[in-house]
């Protein structure tokens, strides 16, 4: 089925855990410290142990909520560990303000920067997410009217420092009553901000969370309808010819997300755009691959390549750089 079924911006926006991260936002080392107190504070022992072995927490996330040889209650207990992670990335999130006298980035500009991605007149545009926390939620702050497809039609209204309350949550729609909304995309505003692994304010009837964790990311998408259909959305974008997508922050972990990216360069000519702290040279050698044999054509495919976001926007009241203004005229050109 095709959604998109209406004008679609030429430029695309891709973001993960290092985006955040420009913002106090926690990389996977930070959520793995604070995992590990958890269950030495809970007197998990035996979950403590494992962890000190296993530096990766969404493989051990893996063999102990899918796996055979762990108690529901150590179960439960290494998700409470995982899931107060979370809540802490919350709490930073909320803080960022108060944590600075002098802000360290212009988030007007970079807001104008996304809002632009939904490109010119009747065109939508796509700003897919592999993070879940709340960050844009609560300091986005409008060029054109930014949508969560099945979520929040107006995310602005999460407040910028309070915790959210029972009422902030967001029900995650069935499957019939996700029709509505595949069936009124390009109604629903000009730029459709994906959450692809979920959300922090997603919950289910159950009043559960609704977040994508462990290493079967794509085997947990299918049996959730709003993240499939996200998923399907982001192959389906991508599958247009001659986007080009922004990068920011993802460090190309998750192969269900680098298929559909190979496939786009591969057939598509998709030109991809990176913002990464990692030298470029490491980045090629390390990073790209786990796209094997296929990894020179994705680097060949690297249009533009800068370091840290601030080299864009630097501190509050400052114009955009000139890096920023020759990157922008590539990246949005006609």
């Amino acid at each position: 089925m095709i959604y998109t079924n209406f004008p679609v911006s030429k430029t695309v926006l891709l973001t993960g855990a290092g985006f955040t991260h420009n913002f106090g936002g926690f990389l996977a080392r930070r959520i793995w410290g604070l995992v590990h107190n958890n269950l030495q504070r809970s007197g998990q022992s035996r979950l403590t142990k494992k962890l000190k072995q296993e530096f990766n927490y969404e493989e051990l996330y893996q063999q102990i909520i899918y796996g055979t040889d762990y108690t529901a209650d150590e179960k439960s207990a290494f998700i409470d560990a995982v899931l107060s992670a979370y809540d802490a990335l919350d709490g930073v999130i909320r803080d960022y303000y108060s944590r600075y006298t002098t802000r360290p980035m212009n988030l007007n500009h970079l807001s104008e920067l996304i809002s632009r991605i939904s490109g010119q007149g009747d065109e939508r545009g796509f700003f897919f997410t592999l993070n879940q926390d709340l960050f844009i939620e609560r300091y986005y702050c409008p060029g054109r009217r930014l949508v969560i497809p099945g979520g929040r039609n107006d995310p602005r209204f999460v407040n910028r420092n309070k915790p959210l309350e029972p009422g902030d949550f967001v029900l995650v729609p069935t499957e019939k009553e996700l029709e509505r909304h595949k069936n009124d995309l390009k109604n629903l505003g000009d730029l459709c901000y994906i959450k692809l692994h979920g959300s922090y304010d997603f919950r289910d009837r159950d009043n559960k969370r609704k977040l994508i964790i462990g290493t079967s990311k794509e085997e947990q998408i299918k049996n959730e309808p709003l993240l499939l259909w996200y998923f399907k959305l982001f192959e389906e974008v991508l599958s247009l010819p001659q986007r080009r997508l922004l990068i920011i922050g993802y460090g190309f972990r998750d192969p269900h997300i680098n298929k559909i990216i190979a496939m786009s360069v591969l057939q598509n000519g998709l030109r991809i755009f990176i913002v990464s702290p990692i030298d470029p040279e490491v980045f090629k050698k390390d990073t790209l691959r786990g796209f094997k044999n296929r990894k020179d054509k994705i680097w060949e495919a690297v249009a533009g390549y800068y370091n840290i976001l601030l080299e864009f926007f630097p501190q509050y009241g400052a114009s955009p750089t000139e890096i920023y203004k020759i990157f922008a005229a590539e990246f949005f050109e006609d």
